[in-house]
């Protein structure tokens, strides 16, 4: 799924298709299959993880504690549910926090979930704590976001808007035109020094990245 929609571009941008001399198709396909695509894979990687949701076992090693530390050393098995496959495949990482759990299994006996709470980033056993070993707590579940915040939706729609600002702005000088489509890179090569993340969208991201939990 996309972070922003391409009407979330067009109107977030005020720039029209025939601005850059393109048809009105041409201008929708660069934005939708190209802009966007991009501006998710930047967002994901600043970050960490994607916004998506996902369905799978989480496997981590026993804290002897009360508390366990959900990191990305601990995401396996991928599952397949009604046909669509669910679980992480590198470099997609865990976003937070989790939403439903179905079972927590301990050293493969099954728990009673009522005596889990879940946070963003850990889970607490109430009044218990988790038996210390290597891979012997398989936490089953969602985790994910129900919606994409409206910050990620922002930030996806700034990164699309400045490379097709940075397009006008050379759209209006046509020998910088003609060395671009004329390079090796063609125009790929020509709107990539505009996709990247500003300092002003890296400052709405930091909040979402992953914490580095050992």
């Amino acid at each position: 799924m996309s972070y922003c929609s391409l009407n979330d571009v067009k109107v977030f941008s005020r720039i029209l298709y025939d601005q850059l001399g393109m048809t009105t198709g041409a201008y929708d396909a660069w934005i939708q299959g190209t802009l966007i695509p991009k501006a998710k894979e930047l967002i994901d990687s600043y970050v960490g993880h994607d916004f998506e949701m996902t369905f799978g076992t989480i496997i981590l090693d026993g804290s002897c504690k009360e508390t366990l530390h959900i990191n990305r050393h601990g995401l396996v098995n991928p599952v397949t549910v009604a046909g669509t496959v669910y679980g992480l495949r590198p470099p997609h990482l865990l976003p937070v926090p989790l939403i439903d759990i179905d079972y927590v299994a301990i050293d493969s006996v099954t728990q009673v979930l009522a005596n889990f709470q879940t946070y963003d980033t850990f889970i607490t056993y109430e009044n218990n704590c988790f038996n210390g070993g290597r891979q012997n707590v398989e936490i089953h579940c969602w985790w994910g976001y129900g919606t994409y915040p409206n910050d990620i939706r922002n930030v996806a729609m700034g990164i699309c808007t400045n490379v097709i600002r940075g397009q006008l702005k050379r759209w209006l000088a046509p020998d910088i035109i003609t060395k671009a489509i004329m390079s090796k890179g063609g125009l790929t090569a020509y709107y990539a020094e505009d996709l990247e993340l500003t300092r002003d969208l890296k400052l709405i991201l930091d909040r979402y990245r992953f914490p580095e939990v050992g």
